[in-house]
């Protein structure tokens, strides 16, 4: 009925005493069939474009982004009359970006604008 294993064998007889023995050898049967037949070459994974530094993301937060000179270009340009949309689109960053980094460096909000 079922192949004896040695006793030094990696597999185990997880099928109890009260398993369906039939349903058992028509599963083990069927996994040997798909076992010979399966000579498929395996599908090679497709590989990531490899990124150069000309298409490498730029840091996402603005603090790390911009130098200490942009920093204070930018917040002269507020102070000037620019507006922190403009401001956004001049540096590409998203206004709530603008407004972050001038609330860290304590510049008062321009309400008028």
């Amino acid at each position: 009925m079922f192949e004896q294993r040695p006793a030094g064998s990696d597999e185990v007889d997880l099928a109890g005493s009260n398993s369906h023995r039939v349903e058992l050898q028509k599963l083990e049967a069927a996994l040997a069939k798909s076992q010979v037949q399966d000579t498929s070459p395996v599908p090679r994974r497709r590989r990531r474009p490899s990124q150069t530094k000309a298409t490498s993301r730029t840091p996402q937060r603005l603090e790390r982004r911009l130098s200490r000179t942009e920093k204070n270009e930018l917040i002269q340009a507020y102070h000037d009359g620019a507006s922190t949309a403009e401001l956004a689109r001049r540096y590409r960053a998203s206004k709530s970006a603008i407004l972050e980094l001038l609330t860290k460096h304590k510049v008062r909000a321009d309400t008028s604008r």
